[in-house]
């Protein structure tokens, strides 16, 4: 009876899956919060059969990419999504956002800072970028005001204050405000 039960459920979530094909990308999110990438590469391969020409669900394969493999790799899942764009319309940002992150920030300034308020994680991304080229202080004003919410935010915040705690050899610095 319980076989039966199971069955009749994983028969109902397949219908209901290759029916209302679009909650494939929502659940391949799901799957890459969770860090999860090849689970989520397998759902959004579902809808990726059916919509090739998808902005978000490429985007979502290249993000997947990126973690699986490397920056080079993600890029090439973009490139043909992105020679088909003319450069403007919904998701094109968040498209030039990973571009710069898959190139390890190449372009990083003029991308990032035009999509401060745009992509979320543009900030986060800019305040890497600044990590990384040594600018502690345009790192510490950047995340100034962040109330962080999530892990990477937590995470980022206290480097850049110890960061800056060690820059200054103040204590109360590393102290995050």
């Amino acid at each position: 009876m319980q076989g039966l039960a199971l069955t009749t459920k994983i028969l109902f979530i397949t219908f209901f899956f290759r029916e209302n094909i679009a909650l494939n990308v929502y659940v391949a999110l799901c799957y890459y919060k969770l860090d999860y990438y090849d689970v989520s590469q397998e759902v959004l391969g579902m809808y990726l059969n059916r919509y090739p020409d998808s902005v978000i669900a490429t985007n979502l394969k290249a993000c997947n990419t990126f973690r699986l493999y490397n920056g080079s790799a993600a890029e090439n899942e973009l490139k043909n999504i992105i020679d088909q764009s003319n450069h403007v319309g919904f998701g094109y940002d968040l498209l030039k956002h990973n571009m710069v992150v898959f190139r390890d920030g190449e372009g990083a300034m003029q991308v990032f800072l035009s999509l401060l308020d745009v992509v979320p994680e543009a900030r986060l991304n800019l305040v890497i970028h600044y990590l990384k080229n040594n600018d502690i202080k345009e790192a510490f004003d950047l995340l100034k005001g962040l109330q962080p919410a999530v892990p990477q935010q937590y995470i980022l915040k206290g480097v850049v204050n110890a960061a800056l705690g060690q820059e200054l050899n103040s204590v109360s610095s590393i102290i995050i405000v």
